[in-house]
């Protein structure tokens, strides 16, 4: 199973002092309003790393952050990150953020289930979708 996990929500306090040092605005030839700014967060230790990230603006103000179309310093800190709370880096991801929120991508964490457990789980889906005999609709 996937349990993604917001790096905003995962780092919140290491996100406390982030802020965007430049940011521009354009259009795309789609008419999609793309914003690309530059951000001091904090990395895995604490430290400061300015990153840039590229976003599109949805028509409320809030932004897309896809994490395959970051720079690639921005993808190492996220999967950095990610590492540091023992999961991975959600590269297809999608993420919306509030205008406010500086920090994006997201981190996943797999966890296996045993082929018993996961067959035991599919013949008890499969049987509470079972249509009533007739004998039973008496």
């Amino acid at each position: 199973m996937r349990y993604p996990l917001p790096l905003a929500a995962a780092a919140m306090p290491a996100l406390a002092f982030a802020q965007v040092t430049q940011q521009s605005t354009s259009t795309s030839l789609e008419g999609e309003k793309r914003v690309v700014r530059q951000v001091i967060l904090k990395d895995e230790h604490g430290m400061d790393a300015l990153v840039e990230q590229h976003l599109i603006e949805l028509e409320n103000g809030d932004y897309l952050y896809l994490h395959t179309s970051q720079p690639e310093a921005t993808r190492e800190l996220d999967q950095r990150i990610c590492a540091s709370f023992g999961s991975q880096v959600s590269k297809g991801s999608l993420v919306r953020l509030s205008p406010e929120t500086l920090g994006g991508g997201a981190c996943r964490t797999e966890t296996p289930v045993e082929p018993s457990a996961a067959a035991a789980a599919r013949r008890c889906i499969t049987s509470m979708l079972q249509a009533p005999s007739p004998a039973n609709l008496s």
